[in-house]
């Protein structure tokens, strides 16, 4: 699921040809990674140093 950038919106809108006043939030991707596709690494992070109580 990702969140349209630049013109990706509109773009959607040209293709599917929904309304002018409905908005596409995110896109969810389906298909099959390209065979020369780059697979990104996911970038390791420790859980409990994200969360945090009763502080910003």
């Amino acid at each position: 699921m990702r969140i349209p950038l630049g013109n990706e919106g509109e773009h959607a809108r040209k293709v599917l040809g929904f309304p002018e006043d409905y908005l596409m939030p995110c896109f969810i991707g389906m298909g099959k990674a390209a065979a020369n596709a780059k697979m990104i690494r996911q970038k390791e992070i420790s859980v409990e140093s994200r969360i945090h109580k009763n502080i910003w």
